[in-house]
């Protein structure tokens, strides 16, 4: 019940800082609200607006102003338990890039991990600091693991702003590596 509360009271934050866009044109001074959908195609940026729709704009011809207009009214939920699986990554990737394009008033990753893999980790974090059309923000939740370590921590950083439940942590990061019984040995130990 507890974590529940505190993810509603971060929602309701985040939500009170989340912009979405309006856009004027530097020339005529026509304005509309929207966001953008992040797919470009020759030099055109799809622009999602209450006014037109779905429509095509030369951002370089518009002034872009964050404020609390045109948004859809939903927050996009990432769970990040570990960072193990590439499956999993990719999967990430593309769900992250399809939610930001649907408008959402932010991106949340709820995150309570011991960390993963480097290699997934900065897939995951390019992924998040591909976003430029959707504020994303972490919300470290605890659980089980009580905070983001390792990898873990690092994602929380590509994000826009870090919130954390009283009594979680974040950091730890230090590399891992497997000897040949499978457990675990500090990588400094095993490269000298």
């Amino acid at each position: 019940m507890k974590a529940l509360l505190n993810c509603i009271l971060i929602i309701c934050l985040a939500a009170s800082f989340t912009f979405a866009d309006t856009f004027v044109d530097k020339q005529t001074g026509e304005t509309f609200h929207g966001y953008l959908t992040g797919t470009e195609n020759t030099g055109l940026s799809d622009a999602n607006t209450i006014e037109k729709g779905l429509t095509k704009i030369d951002l370089s011809k518009y002034i872009v102003t964050r404020d609390l207009k045109g948004r859809n009214n939903f927050v996009a939920l990432f769970e990040i338990s570990d960072i193990e699986a590439a499956m999993v990554t990719a999967a990430f990737e593309e769900s992250i890039k399809n939610e930001a394009a649907k408008g959402p008033l932010f991106i949340l990753l709820e995150i309570d991990s011991p960390g993963g893999r480097v290699d997934l980790c900065k897939r995951m974090c390019a992924a998040v600091k591909g976003v430029k059309n959707c504020d994303t923000y972490a919300y470290i939740k605890g659980g089980k693991n009580g905070g983001a370590y390792s990898a873990a921590a690092v994602l929380s950083m590509a994000c826009d702003k870090i919130y954390m439940a009283p009594g979680t942590v974040i950091g730890a990061a230090t590399m891992i590596a497997v000897d040949a019984n499978g457990k675990p040995s500090d990588m400094k130990s095993v490269l000298g």
